[in-house]
């Protein structure tokens, strides 16, 4: 009787760490690197990561320190520069977690409480450089940007990762020089700009993030000086050869997924994942061989743990998995060298390497 494969899909994402293995025995764990250094150590119960765990730089120096509880990683956790200056530090304060982050010089470099409330982030000085708010894990709320000696630069809108409502950009004076408005991430409505004096600079509107209608400029002196048209974002007319420069207002989100080609239009982390897990699956479902399950005599639930990462440059890479069978482990490496090329995951506005780890669930039956 001929056997019909079954194929399911479920996508885990971790942006900085793989999801445990629940393929090993229990008992003491230990990796390696290629050098043979250790690389992790932990333990395992009933196939789940429990107790204390350790992981190590490829030189030896001691990386981080953390815990689970029946396999689930808890939040308390260290982790150190290669001089063992403490990097990151998690733990519980008054009944919430806090995170701190640090320089390797050892000075302090942001603290959050995790998933609701403040977030605040420092100049190597000690001054205060951001001042924002999380609800659910998303900034949310106006976000605040200072100058090292202390002046508001920058008061931006957030909801929900998204930039939605004002934003307003200060001179040291406390005099404004930027104002405008964000509609779902792109700027919309009318922005203005000043001199230190307070006198109106330039005026115009933008639509979806383009520059339209008539832009003004103006003198010092408040005279009309040059007169811009456009039509969403395309040039029509002018007085003078002055162009026009956008004004760039920074990006208060701090970690950014990888983008799946086709969902730049997602407004935030948590659509962007979503968005990128359908693509995954698509490209995973559409080109897996299920025909070779006739010949490989299993029957019932089956799994395949595929692990990769998207490197800097959004590449695919590091290709590995665990599987019942060799022809399915390969399969599934074959199909995962088939993903496209992704716009790369950031960290306080840096590309880094994002580890992403999928269960296949394969259910074979006559």
């Amino acid at each position: 009787m001929k056997k019909h494969l079954l194929l399911v899909l479920v996508l885990m994402f971790s942006l900085f760490t793989y999801s445990q293995n629940t393929t090993v025995k229990d008992g003491p764990y230990k990796k390696y690197y290629k050098n043979g250094q250790l690389k992790t150590s932990g333990q395992y119960q009933n196939k789940l990561r429990v107790g204390d765990w350790k992981s190590f730089y490829e030189t030896g120096e001691l990386s981080s320190v953390y815990s689970y509880t029946n396999g689930k990683r808890n939040k308390i956790s260290k982790s150190f520069y290669k001089d063992g200056t403490l990097k990151y530090d998690t733990k519980k304060v008054g009944g919430v977690f806090v995170k701190k982050g640090y320089y390797e010089t050892g000075n302090l470099f942001f603290e959050r409480l995790l998933t609701n409330g403040y977030y605040k982030e420092y100049f190597e000085s000690g001054a205060l450089k951001i001042e924002s708010n999380y609800l659910d894990n998303q900034l949310s709320g106006v976000w605040k940007k200072f100058f090292e000696s202390g002046e508001k630069e920058w008061e931006v809108t957030y909801k929900e990762d998204y930039k939605e409502g004002n934003y307003k950009k200060f001179y040291k004076n406390g005099k404004l020089k930027v104002e405008g408005n964000h509609k779902e991430n792109k700027k919309e409505g009318k922005e203005k700009r000043y001199f230190k004096n307070g006198q109106i600079e330039i005026e115009g509107y933008n639509n979806d993030g383009y520059f339209n209608k008539k832009w003004i400029v103006y003198n010092k002196e408040g005279n009309k000086i040059n007169e811009i048209k456009f039509k969403k974002g395309e040039l029509i007319s002018f007085k003078t050869s002055d162009k026009l420069i956008e004004v760039v207002v920074p990006d208060g989100v701090n970690e950014h997924v990888p983008i799946f080609p086709g969902c730049e239009i997602e407004l935030n982390n948590r659509t962007q994942k979503k968005c990128m897990s359908d693509g995954i699956s698509k490209v995973i479902l559409t080109n897996f061989n299920t025909d070779m399950a006739a010949d490989l005599n299993l029957i019932g639930r089956q799994k395949i743990y595929l692990i990769f990462k998207i490197d800097k440059e959004g590449n695919i890479t590091n290709i590995d998995a665990k599987a019942p069978h060799p022809k399915l482990k390969n399969e599934a490496i074959r199909v995962a060298g088939l993903l496209p090329k992704m716009k790369p995951g950031k960290q306080f506005g840096n590309s880094v390497v994002v580890p992403y780890s999928m269960p296949i669930v394969f259910q074979v039956q006559k």
